[in-house]
């Protein structure tokens, strides 16, 4: 699924929720940024569960693709989020 992401906002931090009152379903997923005209990956995991936080390099894609590539059942995702954390430095 594609979501847009608001202007030229710079993010660093990708937040994914599955309904885990259905169970938690997702085993492999991947995420993907709209850069320069071409999908660019940015993270890849495992479970996803009530709340996955991954933080990547700081990009400023236009839109995002999340590819669910292996789950127990129908994946239920709940929420995405995209943002800029700063650093704890």
């Amino acid at each position: 699924k594609e979501y847009m992401v608001n202007g030229n906002s710079v993010i660093n931090t990708l937040l994914l929720q599955e309904d885990i009152r259905k169970g938690q379903r997702v085993e492999s997923f991947k995420v993907e940024g709209w850069i320069d005209e071409s999908w660019t990956t940015l993270a890849e995991g495992t479970t996803i569960g009530y709340k996955r936080l991954l933080r990547i390099s700081d990009v400023a894609p236009s839109k995002l693709r999340i590819t669910i590539h292996r789950t127990r059942d129908d994946a239920n995702i709940k929420k995405v989020g995209a943002y800029y954390a700063p650093s704890l430095e």
